[in-house]
């Protein structure tokens, strides 16, 4: 990569309640997983579609199974539970099937009354037991065991980590704690008596709150400041919520690719000049490619689409000039086109366009509605920051073609309708021991779109 700089950017999709998700994820499906506490000690799993709030139980409720505690392994989505006091088989470990909603016994875990489970980023999986505390289960141990890591009496209902690992939260009734290793502090006053709590991927908490009668009630807060930033209630007879989770992977954002250095720029500004990925035509047939962004000139967000040192010889015909070296962008390559992809750079009916000559102060920014590449009149021209206007300047245009009296000495130029070739993209042949530039002999020219 000539030790430029390769960056991909990819762009957040919000993932709170209320928020929609990217249609296409990782796994199957992206939904929220919970267990539902049906009187004394029966049980029910369910799902949330977090686009339409659409409840749906997972398989069929499980008598005397009392699962307390829910979570889903940050790595597989892998989803466990565990059981509390009042089941047949307390203390227990399951896995569960995220299809059929089926139990997988794993074992006692040498403790009895399970309030709470979360996974730890690395994968170690936590819990609160009733009067005992935090625990740390081995899930590479048959049965799994469990080891105590912090005592306390306190009545813990849900439990999460934050997604860098540093600070584990737990509700207990209206107040969440924060624990960071060393010391507990009181975090936030919680909106209503919460009994499960999960990390969602930008550091916002989804509650599950103990609410009225035949509402499902969810709330987001934003850490920082406790604020309540989300809320919504759903009717539904899953009303008391013991435990939730949510799958990282499954409802992981989609990597996008920027289609453009510009698109790029407007989403960091801080970022540097170097090579990106970028895909023009979005999810169109083409795939992503590296080019070359000029982040800090004329506002940034520039693309690099031709470059030509006369040193490294000319171009040979109009195919070369239209693509070349489509791997090797930079600032040292000495023939490089992507010209061939020009037309996906289109916005808003027009290119905006730029003429640089290295080595010179001249350099023209416009705009023409008109494809270069294609067989046509310039249109749509307009300036925008022109050094250089003499010549018969107008834009760019396909140098040989039908639409006028062309030069076919190169691939492009900006003598509109005349046969001069000065402003030359793609010279086929050498002129005055360079090429025509802005009405002066240059040895280097880039074409730039933003």
């Amino acid at each position: 990569m000539n030790n430029l700089k390769k960056r991909r950017l990819t762009f957040a999709i919000g993932v709170a309640l209320g928020v929609s998700i990217a249609p296409q994820v990782l796994a199957d499906k992206c939904q929220l997983y919970a267990v539902q506490d049906e009187g004394r000690n029966n049980s029910q799993l369910f799902t949330v579609d977090p686009n339409t709030f659409q409840v749906e139980p997972l398989g069929a409720d499980c008598p005397s199974c009392d699962i307390e505690a829910l979570d889903a392994h940050p790595d597989t989505d892998a989803l466990y539970a565990a059981s509390s006091a009042d089941a047949d088989n307390p203390g227990h470990l399951y896995a569960v099937d995220t299809q059929t909603g089926a139990l997988t016994d794993l074992g006692y875990t040498e403790y009895d009354d399970f309030e709470a489970l979360t996974f730890h980023p690395d994968g170690t999986l936590s819990a609160w037991v009733k009067g005992v505390g935090l625990i740390e289960i081995d899930l590479d141990s048959s049965p799994p065991s469990g080891t105590l890591e912090f005592p306390s009496a306190v009545e813990v209902e849900g439990l999460t980590w934050n997604n860098d690992g540093t600070l584990l939260y737990a509700a207990e009734g209206t107040n969440l704690w924060v624990y960071d290793g060393i010391n507990v502090t009181k975090a936030c006053n919680l909106p209503g008596p919460t009994e499960a709590l999960e990390m969602l991927p930008d550091n916002k908490l989804l509650l599950g709150v103990h609410g009225n009668s035949s509402i499902l009630e969810f709330k987001v807060i934003d850490l920082t400041a406790c604020d309540l930033v989300q809320g919504v209630g759903i009717p539904t007879e899953y009303d008391d919520v013991e435990g939730i989770a949510w799958p990282a992977n499954a409802c992981a954002p989609i990597a996008t690719i920027a289609k453009s250095c510009q698109e790029i720029k407007n989403n960091d500004p801080s970022s540097e000049d170097g090579v990106y990925q970028i895909d023009p035509d979005g999810q169109g047939d083409n795939e992503p490619f590296d080019a070359y962004c000029d982040m800090t000139t004329d506002g940034g967000g520039w693309t690099l689409v031709f470059r030509h040192d006369t040193t490294g010889g000319y171009f040979s015909n109009a195919t070369e000039a239209n693509n070349v070296n489509q791997d090797n962008p930079g600032l040292s390559t000495k023939k490089y086109s992507i010209l061939n992809q020009l037309a996906s750079f289109k916005k808003d009916n027009q290119f905006k366009l730029r003429l640089t000559w290295p080595g010179h102060t001249q350099k023209n920014i416009w705009y023409q509605s008109s494809n270069p590449t294609d067989d046509v009149d310039v249109s749509g021209y307009q300036a925008i920051d022109v050094s250089t206007s003499g010549k018969k300047w107008g834009g760019l245009e396909l140098s040989k073609g039908s639409h006028g009296p062309k030069s076919n000495k190169t691939y492009l130029d900006g003598s509109v309708n005349h046969s001069n070739w000065w402003y030359a993209v793609g010279a086929y042949r050498a002129y005055k021991g360079g090429m025509p530039g802005p009405a002066i002999v240059v040895q280097k020219v880039e074409l730039w779109v933003q």
